[in-house]
């Protein structure tokens, strides 16, 4: 038996708990802070032993807890099964999208959460992280216009590439066919997203390279990207050897002004 803890929510004053951070419980204790970990055991406790906790209206092998400080963190436990902790990519099917797959309903379970509370800004010509808080979800209205943006990327000749677990998607990208830059070297990569439940898990880098590789067959020799200016989303993009572009497509700037304009090079 083992239980997954998720920090849903985090305003910790020593900035030691992240929203998005998850820990798995097998029967030693976590990296959490002293207060955070004593305050949850018993309820961790009891779900190692198979056991059911109040929730809501209902029990249920999960719980939600605030932290003793002035309920700063919202943490989240749940007891998983071995697909939660294991390499789960090996049970991902990633495909190119065609017009039959963009359904009105491929993004139903789709779950955008992200507690954002830093964001890279740019000022006096200098990167600077600032305390930045808001949340981001996709309502329906918004899953409903990514579908269409998703049709009319594969009607001009674009990609779209989509992780599916289960016939469900949860993560995807798109690879505009449209050619800019001085030298026309740049494609847009856009709208890369992994499920909330499943991040962490190398989806996000596989769709990427994904990108890369029909990228580079088209001819590109640069992919340009939009970014999320998340203090998470810039450190992907880093990760995978992102750079600030050397061309910025005003146009994308302009659309999503507090976005980071980055390039990969192919």
């Amino acid at each position: 038996m083992k239980v997954k803890l998720t920090i849903l929510e985090s305003k910790c004053r020593g900035n030691y708990h992240k929203a998005g951070d998850t820990y798995i419980v097998e029967d030693i204790c976590p990296p959490l802070c002293h207060e955070l970990w004593q305050s949850i055991y018993p309820n961790v406790y009891t779900l190692l032993n198979n056991g059911n906790l109040d929730y809501g209206n209902t029990k249920a092998k999960k719980f939600k807890m605030r932290c003793p400080d002035n309920g700063r963190v919202l943490i989240q436990g749940e007891v998983i099964e071995e697909i939660d902790y294991m390499d789960i990519v090996e049970k991902v099917q990633f495909k190119s999208l065609n017009l039959c797959d963009c359904t009105s309903d491929l993004l139903k379970n789709f779950n955008r959460y992200q507690e954002v509370n830093k964001c890279w800004r740019k000022e006096n010509n200098k990167w600077v992280l600032k305390d930045i808080s808001f949340t981001e979800q996709w309502n329906d209205a918004k899953k409903s216009k990514i579908i269409s943006s998703y049709e009319n990327c594969i009607k001009n000749g674009g990609y779209v590439f989509g992780a599916f677990l289960d016939k469900q998607l949860i993560g995807c990208v798109s690879l505009e066919n449209d050619f800019f830059g001085k030298n026309k070297e740049y494609v847009q990569l856009e709208l890369l997203h992994v499920s909330y439940k499943y991040r962490n898990r190398g989806i996000g880098k596989k769709l990427f390279l994904m990108s890369c590789d029909k990228a580079k067959n088209m001819g590109a020799k640069k992919l340009y990207i939009s970014a999320h200016s998340s203090e998470e989303s810039i450190a992907f993009y880093k990760t995978l050897g992102c750079i600030e572009a050397e061309e910025i497509n005003q146009t994308l700037a302009d659309k999503e002004p507090c976005d980071c304009q980055l390039e990969y090079i192919l």
